[in-house]
Parts: structure tokens; sequence; C-alpha cells
């Protein structure tokens, strides 16, 4: 991935801190899953659920403290 972005665009990982994408939330974070081809296959596959793209969003909530960093 990093040998196509154009030079200077990239920063190594040694050179960054990954954090959670929301540091505090304080209420539930709503998100939509299935919502794309590549997702619903991954997803059939490894449960062995239906492999068909849903008629309507999946839509799914997680607690504030499901927030987490990479390394936590």
């Amino acid at each position: 991935m990093g040998a196509d972005l154009p030079v200077g665009c990239a920063t190594a990982l040694a050179n960054v801190t990954l954090l959670a994408p929301i540091p505090r939330p304080r209420k539930n974070i709503f998100g939509i899953g299935l919502n794309y081809l590549d997702h619903v296959t991954e997803s059939a596959q490894a449960l062995d659920t239906s492999a068909d793209l849903p008629r309507q969003p999946v839509i799914f909530s997680k607690p504030p403290t499901a927030v987490i960093g990479p390394a936590s």
C-alpha cells in the first residue's frame, strides 16, 4: 500500500502513536454493518451466515467502554 502513495505522503508506523478513534465517548457509538459486499462475504465465511447483501442496513451500537486503542 505505501509503495502506491506519492513521495512524502506516508509516515512510518514507528513514528506515530495509534490511539482509539474517539478517545472518551460519552454515549454509545452507533454503526452500520454489512454495508458493502466484501464485508458480507467475509462475514459469511467466518460466521457461516448468508452471503447476500442485506436489503436494509444492519444497525448496531457499542458501549463507550468498547472503544479502545490498538495496544489495549
